[in-house]
Parts: C-alpha cells; structure tokens; sequence
C-alpha cells in the first residue's frame, strides 16, 4: 500500500459472538477474525505420568510438544504445551488417548473458549498492543505459545503460528469485550494518513 492511498476504514460487524459465520474486520495490512466455535481440549497430566501422558498422544499422530511453550501446528489443528503437565489441543480431539487412564484427563472446553485470528503485515505490530508479551528480534520464532494478559486485563492463550499470524483464546464470557477491544486498537492501523 502506497503512502497516498488511503487507507480502508475498520468495518465493524454487528453479528453476536458465536455464531458460525466468520467475522472479520480490518484492511490489507492487518485484519482480525472472530472464528466460529471449534474443538478446544486441555490435558492435564500428573507429575509421574507425564510420560505415560505422552506416549499416549503421540500414539494418536497428533504430536506433542516437549518444552513450555512450543506448538505444534498442522492443517488439522494445533498442540500446544502451556505448562508442566498441562497441553491445549485446538482443532484436534485427544480423548482417545485417556482411553481408561486415571493418569491424566482430558477436558472439553470447546463450549467455553472463544477463538481469533489476527493475520496480515502489521499482525505482530497489533499483537504487540494487545498483550503483555515481548515479541521483538529476540523472541523465539513461531511456532509459539504464551499465556498472558490482555492490556486490558482479559487472561489470554496466544498461538504464534507464522511469522505475521496468531490465533488468540480466551473464555467465552470475555468474547465480546475482546472482539471490542480488538475494534479499538485496529483504528490505529485504519487511519487516513493522506487526509
């Protein structure tokens, strides 16, 4: 986008949060995109089971990650490893693999867990407004997962898939005060610098 073409204004929708159609706002440079409901699951494994744990999801192809804070992304979905013992499957169903263990549990939260999207140029720049995490030169590269805050306050998993996309989670009862406040800080992105 050349510096004397104006710039697209935000579009802002009115459809209710969780509803099955897609929502999107923004411009060419960086947009975001409230995702219909999806599949969300945590699994939570005991200290002395986390091998165990492990070994059953990866016996299911959908692969683990090792360390706090990596990802594991593919066409289907993504598994992330928030903390110790603990993993978030997005788009991936892993209750097969607790098949009878009393080691480790598995948990739906698809019904409680709002999900976005937030790709384009710019994405880290607004990625950057809207959490409490260092994302510069020095970071790790994607694929990455961080649990943080939002700057305002709304506790938030943020999945670093590519170099200029993540996908955002939170709880349900904070979908619309996020979708807000996501309007809010894409203004900056959507201003008429020619004007």
């Amino acid at each position: 986008m050349s510096a004397a073409e104006p710039r697209k204004p935000v579009t802002p929708l009115t459809a209710e949060p969780g509803k099955a159609e897609l929502q999107q706002i923004g411009n060419s440079d960086v947009a975001a995109l409230r995702l219909p409901p999806g599949r969300f699951h945590v699994v939570t494994a005991w200290p002395e089971s986390l091998d165990l744990c492990s070994k059953a999801l990866s016996r299911l192809g959908l692969g683990v990650p090792e360390k706090v804070g990596d990802a594991i992304v593919t066409t289907e979905g993504s598994a992330m490893r928030v903390a110790p013992g603990r993993w978030f499957f997005d788009g991936l169903d892993p209750t097969p693999a607790a098949d009878g263990s009393e080691k480790f549990a598995v948990t739906d939260l698809s019904d409680g867990t709002a999900m976005f999207s937030i790709h384009g140029e710019k994405a880290t720049r607004l990625a950057q407004k809207l959490i409490m995490v260092d994302l510069s030169g020095d970071t790790a590269a994607p694929p990455r997962v961080m649990q943080t805050g939002s700057s305002h306050g709304i506790g938030l998993t943020m999945l670093w898939s590519e170099r200029n996309q993540f996908k955002l989670f939170c709880e349900k009862s904070y979908e619309r005060d996020f979708w807000h406040m996501l309007q809010a800080e894409l203004a900056e992105f959507t201003i008429d610098e020619t004007a």
